[in-house]
Parts: C-alpha cells; structure tokens; sequence
C-alpha cells in the first residue's frame, strides 16, 4: 500500500515558513491540529505542505481526505475508508473495519472541510 495519497504540488511554497513551523511544531505534540480562517486563505494548502514535510515522522504515511462533496455526515467514515484504499468484506461493519485499520498504525490524517 502507498503511504500516502497526497497531490503533487505543482508551485512552490513560499511565505509561509512562521506557519509551517507552528504547524509542524503543533503536530509533533498533539493528536489533533484544527486549521481554521476564511475560506481562500490557504488552509488546505497549508496543510498539504506541511504533511509532505513531516510523513517521513509518520511510519505509515499521509493521508488526506476530502470532505466538501459530502452532504450526510453519516458518511466520513466511508469517505476516509475510500482515501484509504480500504475495501469491506461481506457483512463486516464499515466502522469496525476503520477502526481496526487505524488502531495501530501512525499516520497523518487530513480530514479537509
């Protein structure tokens, strides 16, 4: 299995270099790092750059999940479960499945909108 799933970037990445720091100084102490401000400031981009310069900390990659065509909650799990390249067994919950997948492993999970 690949070890991650994130686009390529075709531009450089400049101006930002205080935020990738606090960023990446965020993510070596917490499980969970909320990136918020107005839409169009660079959030998701932001987030891509910095998990291409951290998955090498993360032993099984990093993801990155697209959330904004989903209209029913009741579906991120099926969503990451896609990104994931994760298929279901007949009759296996799909949250059991997830959850026995991302139990063990250290992974960079971007869930984006």
């Amino acid at each position: 299995m690949a070890s991650t799933n994130l686009a390529v970037q075709l531009t450089s990445f400049i101006g930002r270099e205080r935020d990738l720091a606090a960023v990446e100084r965020l993510l070596s102490t917490a499980r969970l790092v909320t990136l918020t401000g107005a839409g169009g400031s660079g959030k998701t981009r932001l987030a891509i750059q910095v998990a291409n310069n951290v998955r090498e900390a993360f032993a099984d990659g990093a993801w990155f999940v697209e959330l904004a065509p989903l209209r029913e909650p009741g579906f991120v799990s099926q969503l990451v479960l896609e990104a994931l390249g994760l298929r279901l067994a007949p009759d296996q919950p799909l949250l059991e499945l997830l959850l026995s997948f991302l139990q063990p492993k250290r992974m960079l999970l971007i869930l984006d909108n």
